[in-house]
């Protein structure tokens, strides 16, 4: 990975200012997945998916790889007021970033209005929000040092990295996870999975309580709800869990 960084940075010098995350094959095939299902989940011609609230940037300037990749191809992710913008570097590109998508924690993830929609674009677009959740989840995943120290120095005599710029990002596995106070001993023994945001029916004194005007169904107008933000369930050392969602239509009396 670091190789590849100061390769890059010989072509765009800024980049020794931001900090490099090195991130497992297991979790960005997690992450793509767990992309591929919001695509899904959303409306046929929707053009955004909403990002985790977690995937908050852990430095105003990041640039992502994958570990032990053969290609020389990098993420980069820049916050710019409340969003956080998606670019691809490339030297097939000459080194010149490519926007191809912006998201707000919390909020829509947008891909690039120029881009086609095309499998890559999804990967690349919104599958990082998901990767910058995991790596705010110290429970989960491990943060250690990426490169040899050899290494690490050279980049930052040659090139100006700070020296503990450089990140590896895995799973913890290592031990089971579970609730501080739970009466259920099995509450976190299931596999790690994405549970995507959704209205809960409320109470008008709820914190949050709102009137869903727009409801499909007119009687849900009529209540309040309480929006319940997504968030991780469960723990990698049980396994990863995808899960596809699809509409189910009842027909007649009974029918499932």
């Amino acid at each position: 990975m670091i190789p590849i960084v100061t390769e890059a940075a010989k072509h765009f010098p800024s980049l020794s200012g931001y900090r490099v995350f090195e991130v497992s094959e297991s979790i960005i095939d997690f992450a793509h997945d767990l992309s591929v299902e919001a695509a899904i989940a959303a409306k046929e011609g929707e053009d955004a998916f909403v990002a985790p609230i977690s995937s908050r940037l852990p430095a105003d300037k990041v640039v992502f790889g994958g570990e032990g990749q053969t290609s020389r191809d990098l993420v980069l992710c820049e916050q710019e007021g409340e969003d956080i913008n998606i670019y691809w570097l490339s030297p097939d590109m000459g080194y010149m970033k490519s926007l191809i998508g912006q998201y707000r924690p919390g909020g829509p993830m947008r891909r690039a209005g120029h881009l086609e929609r095309t499998s890559l674009e999804i990967n690349m677009a919104t599958e990082w929000p998901f990767i910058v959740a995991l790596i705010n989840e110290p429970r989960m995943v491990r943060l250690s040092k990426s490169g040899s120290r050899p290494e690490r120095r050279m980049a930052h005599r040659g090139f100006g990295f700070a020296v503990d710029a450089w990140h590896r990002v895995s799973w913890d596995i290592s031990r089971e996870t579970v609730a501080k106070i739970s009466r259920d001993p099995k509450f976190h023994k299931v596999p790690l999975h994405w549970r995507r945001g959704h209205w809960r029916r409320a109470q008008e004194h709820y914190a949050g309580a709102v009137k869903r005007t727009d409801a499909f169904r007119f009687e849900d107008r009529l209540q309040w709800w309480q929006w319940i933000e997504g968030h991780w369930v469960g723990h990698p050392a049980f396994g990863l869990k995808k899960s596809y969602h699809a509409p189910r239509f009842s027909i007649g009396k009974g029918a499932a």
